[in-house]
Order: C-alpha cells, then sequence, then structure tokens
C-alpha cells in the first residue's frame, strides 16, 4: 500500500505526492525544495516553490520529519493533510 503527502495548498486543491518512493528532498533555495523519486531522470523530481525560508533548510527538515513520521505509523491514514512552515505558491503541473 501506497502512502502520500497530502500537502495543504490554500485556495487550490491540495497536493498529494507519492511519499512511499521519496529517494531524496533537497531544499535548493530559500523558496524551492526538490522531492526526487530516481537520481537518474530528471522527469522523476517535483520541486515545490513555497514562500521564503531565510534559513534554506526548514522545509527539507519538515519533510524528512513528516516522511519519517509517515512511514512509521499503521496504514489507515495513509495520506494525512500537511502544512509546510511555509506557504506553497507553485507545484508543476503533470499531464
Amino acid at each position: 500500500m501506497i502512502k502520500y503527502f497530502n500537502l495543504y495548498w490554500e485556495g487550490q486543491v491540495n497536493v498529494l505526492l507519492n511519499a512511499s518512493d521519496v529517494q531524496s528532498i533537497l531544499q535548493t533555495s530559500a523558496t524551492s525544495t526538490v522531492i526526487g523519486y530516481s537520481s537518474r531522470a530528471a522527469a522523476d523530481k517535483i520541486t515545490l516553490t513555497h514562500a521564503s525560508d531565510a534559513s534554506e533548510k526548514a522545509v527539507q527538515s519538515f519533510l524528512v520529519n513528516e516522511l519519517k513520521s509517515l512511514m512509521s505509523n499503521p496504514y489507515t491514514n495513509s495520506a494525512p493533510e500537511i502544512n509546510l512552515p511555509f506557504a506553497i505558491t507553485s507545484v508543476p503541473t503533470i499531464g
């Protein structure tokens, strides 16, 4: 069974991302965090754009901790809603 990041996005439909297959989470700037699924393919990465985080580590740390929590809990709630500490401003569309 797959678990998901169910990211709250104010004023938009929540962002549902596969958490079970995440291989990396890297905050690349104050406003961008990349969730990687395969280190070999650029298409297997999703870049979340969010409000500015001066530390350039808070969103990455938050998502890593949420991933740990999600994976250590039973499947009774495989997609709990997650509120990032900095508002999401953009998510790439797929399709």
